[in-house]
């Protein structure tokens, strides 16, 4: 696992052997208990899911994306 430190503002980017990548910022650190929000740029054709819901089974190819709900 490689580990890297972030302020605010600053990103990452994950480049794929297709040429194709992702662009990861922190946008935000709140409160005492850290909590991180993230943004993420990315091709159409990766998908990004939060562990959780991998791990729950929730996530399906056939699931439409939040902003391609009507």
């Amino acid at each position: 696992m490689l580990v890297l430190g972030r302020r605010a503002g600053e990103g990452i980017v994950i480049k794929g052997l297709d040429g194709g990548e992702v662009y990861l910022q922190v946008l935000e650190i709140r409160g005492r208990r850290g909590q991180v929000k993230l943004g993420f740029e990315a091709p159409a054709e990766i998908k990004i899911w939060r562990e959780e819901l991998l791990e729950s089974g929730e996530c399906r190819a056939d699931k439409p994306k939040a902003e391609e709900v009507g």
